[in-house]
């Protein structure tokens, strides 16, 4: 048997994620594809449009057996801990191999890249650029550059999960497929039915761009907006001691402090060589949700949020290995408990019930 882990985002799920998953089965013959998905907010601090049980629905609808969760804690976090962090989760599910889309689907040509990131050279240049102010994610760019090399976000990306896979468990094969449509980070159309997540979410018009099953669930939720966590960010921003907050520095909170009408106000305003728009979305996130040193668990589990026919008999092979979770309630761990809170705070933000939907026992395709 031959079990396949995808590392995903969905947000939202579109033509581009279905023609993925129908791609990777096909060339790689896969008898179970799992998907390993963020919940409520992105790696870079983007807040999800869709709900994590609608993501799960949807990915099992279009070809995903069994989908888990990347928590917050671990999610929520810049490339080399997102990466690593998803990577640890997939192994505890027995995978054979992780798939990646890719604008540039060589893996000799990102191994070459692997090897030079490790290089005195290398790292030197990495901190001339620093040294300049630059960001972490620009400075690895420029000193990309420096050495003849131009990469894409989704390449960059591809590369940490390389390495992720090589310190966790160098049995698991990397394999990359051709990403089609625009690229990861672009927010124009183009003249194709495959359209960047990040351009679906910028324009907001999604027929033709996506599955039914997406489609269907946004008429009824609509997108949802960040600045309605406004008031809690400020409250907590006034009203905490924020060198408490996750990855805080005195740098980052004078930048964060600045005096705005909303939180996409802020960022506009505190945009800056040194941090990228997605270290501030996601420090933010942390002082909204009072996220700090002590609220990562690293215990071995994994959370189950859907699965099909076939992906329930083989969580059943697996489940005296590995340390499956279905539901949850209070005290099982830190990382679920956060969950919970985030829940709760959302559900205080909007006009859904988001504490229900993170108890909910996973969605089962029959």
């Amino acid at each position: 048997m031959k079990v396949v882990g995808l590392i995903c985002e969905f947000n939202p799920f579109h033509n581009g994620h279905k023609y993925y998953i129908e791609t990777v089965r096909k060339e790689s013959k896969a008898d179970i594809i799992i998907a390993i998905v963020t919940g409520y907010f992105s790696m870079r601090g983007d807040i999800s449009v869709l709900n994590k049980y609608d993501k799960t629905m949807i990915a099992i609808k279009n070809g995903c057996d069994i989908v888990i969760e990347l928590p917050f804690t671990k999610g929520c976090q810049s490339a080399d801990y997102f990466s690593y962090n998803a990577v640890e989760i997939l192994n505890m599910m027995k995978i054979d191999e992780i798939w990646a889309g890719s604008e540039n689907p060589n893996i000799e040509f990102l191994n070459k890249i692997g090897e030079l990131i490790k290089t005195n050279e290398f790292n030197q240049q990495m901190m001339n650029n620093l040294t300049l102010g630059n960001s972490y994610a620009a400075s690895f760019r420029n000193s990309l550059e420096h050495f003849g090399y131009d990469l894409k976000s989704n390449d960059m990306l591809n590369i940490k999960y390389m390495d992720s896979i090589n310190k966790i468990n160098p049995n698991i094969k990397f394999n990359l497929i051709k990403r089609v449509g625009n690229n990861y980070l672009d927010k124009s159309y183009q003249s194709s039915s495959f359209q960047s997540a990040t351009a679906l979410r910028e324009n907001k018009k999604i027929e033709g761009f996506v599955p039914a099953e997406t489609l269907n669930t946004l008429k009824e939720t609509g997108f949802v907006d960040i600045n309605k966590l406004s008031n809690f960010f400020f409250y907590n921003r006034l009203n905490n001691d924020l060198l408490d907050i996750f990855q805080a520095n005195k740098e980052i909170i004078s930048i964060i402090n600045k005096e705005a009408n909303s939180i996409t106000d802020l960022i506009d305003k505190s945009k800056c060589k040194r941090y990228t728009e997605s270290k501030l979305r996601r420090f933010i996130l942390y002082t909204i949700f009072n996220m700090r040193e002590d609220s990562i668990d690293n215990s071995d589990y994994v959370r189950v949020l859907g699965f099909n026919e076939a992906g329930k008999e083989y969580l059943s092979s697996i489940k005296k290995e590995t340390n499956i979770i279905t539901n949850i309630r209070s005290n099982i761990n830190k990382n679920l408990d956060f969950e919970l809170k985030i829940a709760k705070i959302l559900s205080l933000s909007y006009n859904t019930d988001y504490l229900k939907i993170e108890q909910s026992l996973p969605y089962i395709e029959k």
